[in-house]
C-alpha cells in the first residue's frame, strides 16, 4: 500500500500576487510610497478593494500627482482600501458596511449581479494571496 503525499504551495503575499497579475502597477507604487508595503508583505489578513492600473488612469492628473505629493494623505486614501480580515465575495453580501483601516465604513451594495463598494463596480473578486484576498475595483475610493 503506498500513500502519496501532495505539496502544497503557499501563495504569495498580496503584493506579490497583484504583481503576478499585472493589473495593479500603480496601486503597489502607491502602497509602496505611503509606507503600507511591508505591512501588506509580513501581516494579514486583509481585505484589499484595489483599483486596476485602468482605474487610476481615469483620475485627473492634478489629484495623482497631489497625493503623490502628500505620502500622509496617500496613505489614508490607501488605508480606505484595506479591511482587517478576509472577506471573499460571498462573506461580502451579508454586509453593507465593512470597516476600513482609515477608520470609516465601507458601503458595499449589489446590482445587476455586481459588488459595488461606495458605487465602485468590483470588476473581479477573490484574488486569493498568502494573507488575504484582493477584489479589483474600476474606480479609486475617496473618502469623505
Amino acid at each position: 500500500m503506498s500513500t502519496m503525499i501532495t505539496h502544497h504551495r503557499p501563495l504569495a503575499p498580496l503584493l506579490d500576487t497583484m504583481a503576478a497579475t499585472g493589473r495593479f502597477t500603480t496601486m503597489i507604487a502607491a502602497l509602496g510610497t505611503a509606507g503600507l508595503s511591508r505591512s501588506l508583505r509580513l501581516q494579514g489578513p486583509f481585505t484589499l478593494f484595489a483599483p486596476s492600473d485602468w482605474a487610476f488612469e481615469k483620475l485627473p492628473q492634478h489629484i495623482m500627482a497631489g497625493l503623490q505629493r502628500e505620502p500622509r494623505h496617500l496613505e489614508h486614501l490607501l488605508r480606505g482600501h484595506l479591511v482587517a480580515g478576509t472577506y471573499f465575495e460571498r462573506d461580502l453580501i451579508p454586509f453593507t458596511r465593512l470597516p476600513n483601516l482609515a477608520r470609516r465604513s465601507l458601503n458595499l451594495s449589489l446590482g445587476d449581479g455586481d459588488v459595488f463598494v461606495n458605487g465602485v463596480t468590483v470588476v473581479t473578486t477573490d484574488i486569493q494571496a498568502g494573507n488575504g484576498v484582493v477584489h479589483e475595483l474600476d474606480g479609486v475610493l475617496f473618502l469623505d
